[in-house]
């Protein structure tokens, strides 16, 4: 049996699955900033603590229970709400949140056909 060899070097990983001869890999640590970061990145993740990030978890949550919304204007009525229950942060920050209540089976596709402002093809997520 061989290891796939195709990972980064120095990356900590621990076997994931093991499927015929070849084996994927897992991180086991958490990710590090870039080595040529000027320290913006580890202080945005030292700025995202686990109660703002439920905090924007279930924030998103209630918009969506609102009605569904594609990724462009949950940020939109996201960032026209403010106060404690919406902290401000990116809309990158609001699209890993609704990615991770994806993952957890909170939030689904609605599978209907949905636009972004410059008229491209996206997803309209809902509620499950």
């Amino acid at each position: 049996m061989t290891e796939n060899r195709n990972r980064p070097a120095g990356d900590e990983a621990a076997p994931k699955d093991q499927t015929g001869d070849r084996i994927t890999y897992q991180a086991t640590a958490r990710a590090r900033p870039m080595g040529l970061d000027t320290g913006t990145s580890a202080e945005a993740a030292d700025a995202a603590t686990p109660a703002k990030l439920g905090t924007v978890r279930a924030a998103v949550l209630e918009l969506l229970r609102e009605h569904p919304s594609t990724d462009e204007e949950l940020c939109a009525r996201y960032a026209a709400r403010g106060g404690p229950r919406y902290p401000t942060v990116t809309d990158q920050r609001l699209r890993t949140a609704r990615a991770h209540l994806v993952r957890d089976g909170a939030v689904r596709d609605t599978g209907a056909l949905a636009f972004t402002s410059l008229g491209n093809r996206c997803t309209l997520w809902e509620v499950t």
